[in-house]
């Protein structure tokens, strides 16, 4: 089983590859980023009121409610730290807030419930379909 400094890992290395392709994407086809879309999702979902969540994350108290509205809305983006904050205290992979697709944002966040061996047996099972 790997341990939380390897999951970090793999989490950062996940996150800055969606996050470079959709920068990529977004400058070549003027597309918008989903993560306003999905931080506000989350957020309802987690019952968190905006100045709530941006305290959680270590954003001062007087500033917290402006700037995640101003990430919910996409005036600005957020740091990567300031994306895995918002991912550990929404309890979602911090790849979430890149996926376009709904539907494949619904199974990535299911997937980060699972245990490893889960996800390696679910991997498993989809490597006996390509056969």
């Amino acid at each position: 089983m790997e341990n939380k400094l390897e999951l970090s890992i793999k989490d950062y290395l996940i996150h800055n590859m969606f996050y470079i392709a959709s920068i990529t994407i977004m400058k070549d086809a003027n597309l918008v980023s989903p993560l306003p879309k999905r931080l506000k999702a989350a957020r309802k979902a987690a019952g968190y009121s905006q100045s709530k969540l941006g305290i959680l994350c270590g954003i001062d108290e007087s500033s917290a409610a402006p700037r995640i509205n101003q990430y919910e809305k996409g005036t600005h983006s957020p740091t990567y730290l300031l994306v895995a904050a918002f991912a550990k205290a929404l309890d979602v992979p911090p790849y979430y807030f890149y996926i376009e697709d709904d539907k494949m944002a619904e199974i990535a966040c299911r997937l980060n419930q699972l245990a490893i061996d889960e996800i390696q047996s679910i991997l498993d099972k989809t490597e006996l379909v390509k056969k």
